[in-house]
């Protein structure tokens, strides 16, 4: 049951990772938080370029790069950079050796198809302005009747996210009339006439995403251009407006198919909640099933299976809570072992190590784990007679395989006896399955419908979690029988006093044990045993397990999860153990330039 649970759980959360947005666990180490450009076009068709980019350290960097795409007419020159202190410019120097580690100097290294610029300023958790001027040659062409800028501002190989992006554009001439304007990128950008000159604007840009302009204008504006084209006004008019329809009808699909998802969403949600409703109703529990009980005691039951019964899962207390439960019928008896401290050569003081030796009582009336636990611990771990915490700890590291394999078995037997109890629904793990297969397709549904803009999906996602979280209960759910005796032994744990075990009809050594196992506190387990008489210690075993440690726990306790566990965490008093506006498209311009840190 637990390990069926336990891969449901590791389902439900690679679902979660899966379908989780990387950067919402994760701070960017570097971020763009500004980049601003002024470009002035030249009657030659060349760009002069001003950029300025601001960056946002959050981690160690030897400094910054600035790739520049070029093309096989273009050339970069007069390339001067500085960094802004200020507002006054700090210019850097020119070093093609320059290393990490240095500052204000910058490399640059030239390829057929780009520009690459490094440039030297270590920097941490801190903000830091760079500018870039350069000139651009042979960027804009001559076309049969229009002069065009068709240019990447931004290229899709930029690797860090721009909060803030705004270039301007300056032509030879103006005359509003005579300009087209349109640019190409994320669909949340805007490019716009600003007096004189050509603006574009985005906020967030995601890295690897272009920006590009396409400015139309009459051939006179760029009289002098080299580079030449051969396509007309119409031609380019009729593409820009082949990619604007395209946009509508992109955005007309997408409506549609987020009514749709919001329909399915609203129908799924229903559909979801009868689904609920019913199992609800179905399992709903008969309110007369305590005043029908023929029995006011719990039924009698191991250690072991009461703490895997009302715990979920078999802990350090079921071991301890069944040894201490077999030495109190006289199974075994449980002693300390008196040695002397070599290292601080003293005195002989109570050792941290038990001996468990056992008594010749036939174990013909134990349960199977119970005989099991006495074979496992004391004809393979010892001698048939006698072991001790330190034989178990150095058995688990010789042989630890085997030891985990009997680990493992011990538990199928613990959990194989409670099954037959018939304490769980069997319906519950047909419901359960069903369940939690309706809620992953909801799930999976919800995704789709929230990828695609339908808010729906919102309300269709938090059914899914709800039909999952109950699906999973559904696999636990106990029989009418179980959940009497879950709320009799909730109810003593809740009560621990000594007239609740008298109201169980149980021994005050039996309750105490009981208590163990349900994973009490040794602070309340000392307080039930003090409730009784102040001297009290339960026979064979009570004395040693209520020695307590620094912070209130049992040393037994502790020594035995160490030996048995591997861990060497202390116990304490409160706990128990210590185990466990643009358009798309385009892309067609020159240039484009990408940053990041190095």
């Amino acid at each position: 049951m637990e390990t069926l649970k336990n891969k449901l759980l590791i389902v439900i959360i690679a679902l979660l990772i899966l379908f989780s947005p990387i950067d919402v666990f994760a701070d960017e180490d570097l971020i763009i938080s500004s980049w601003l450009v002024e470009a002035e076009l030249k009657e030659d068709g060349s760009l002069a370029i001003i950029k300025d980019v601001t960056y946002d350290f959050n981690s160690s960097f030897n400094g910054i790069y600035m790739d520049i795409i070029l093309d096989d007419m273009m050339e970069i020159k007069d390339l001067q950079v500085f960094e802004l202190e200020s507002g006054q410019e700090i210019e850097y120097s020119q070093d093609q050796r320059a290393k990490k580690g240095q500052s204000q100097v910058y490399s640059m290294d030239l390829t057929a198809n780009s520009a690459n610029i490094m440039v030297f300023s270590p920097s941490e958790d801190e903000i830091k302005t760079f500018r870039f001027k350069y000139l651009l040659t042979n960027v804009a062409s001559r076309h049969t009747d229009t002069g065009e800028l068709y240019f990447k501002l931004i290229g899709a190989n930029n690797e860090t996210p721009i909060d803030y992006f705004k270039a301007t554009i300056e032509l030879p001439s103006f005359s509003q009339n005579d300009v087209k304007i349109f640019a190409h990128g994320p669909l949340h950008g805007k490019t716009y006439y600003d007096k004189e000159v050509v603006v574009l604007e985005v906020n967030d840009l995601p890295a690897k995403t272009f920006v590009e302009t396409r400015i139309l204008f009459p051939q006179d504006y760029i009289p002098l251009a080299s580079r030449q084209g051969n396509r007309s006004l119409e031609e380019i008019l009729d593409e820009e407006e082949s990619l604007l329809e395209k946009i509508r009808e992109d955005a007309v699909r997408r409506e549609n198919r987020k009514s749709i998802l919001n329909k399915i969403s609203l129908g799924l949600s229903a559909l979801g909640l009868l689904i609920l409703g019913f199992l609800v109703t179905r399992l709903k529990r008969n309110p007369d099933i305590f005043t029908n009980m023929k029995d006011i005691y719990p039924d009698e039951i191991s250690p072991a299976e009461l703490s895997l019964f009302m715990n979920l899962s078999i802990g350090p207390r079921a071991y301890i809570a069944t040894l201490l439960d077999l030495a109190r019928r006289e199974y075994l008896r449980l002693e300390t072992i008196t040695s002397t401290d070599i290292k601080k050569k003293t005195k002989v003081r109570e050792s941290d190590t038990y001996l468990f030796i056992k008594n010749d009582t036939p174990t013909n009336k134990l349960l199977k784990h119970e005989e099991f636990l006495m074979s496992w611990f004391f004809n393979t771990i010892g001698d048939g007679k006698k072991l001790t915490t330190a034989e178990i700890d150095g058995y688990r590291e010789k042989y630890s395989t085997n030891f985990y394999k009997e680990q493992s078995a011990w538990s199928k037997l613990v959990k194989d006896e409670l099954l037959s109890r018939e304490y769980y629904d069997p319906r519950g793990k047909t419901y359960g399955v069903f369940t939690l297969v309706i809620s992953l397709f909801l799930f999976v549904l919800s995704i789709v419908s929230l990828v695609n803009e339908g808010l729906f999906g919102i309300l269709l996602l938090l059914i899914s979690f709800i039909m999952m979280i109950y699906g999973i209960t559904l696999f636990q759910r106990k029989s009418e029988r179980g959940y009497i005796q879950y709320q009799l032994w909730k109810d003593f744990k809740k009560n621990n006093q000594v007239k609740g075990s008298e109201g169980l009809g149980l021994s005050t050594d039996l309750a105490i044990i009981y208590l163990i196992a349900l994973g009490l506190p040794m602070k309340d387990l000392d307080e039930y045993r003090k409730s009784v008489d102040f001297e009290y210690y339960p026979m064979h075993w009570g004395y040693f397990f209520f020695l307590t440690n620094s912070q209130g726990g049992s040393r037994f306790e502790d020594s035995f999860n160490k030996s048995f566990y591997g861990n060497a965490t202390n116990s304490s008093s409160s706990s128990f153990g210590g185990g466990g506006g643009f358009s798309a498209g385009g892309g067609g311009g020159v240039g484009g330039s990408g940053s990041g840190g190095f």
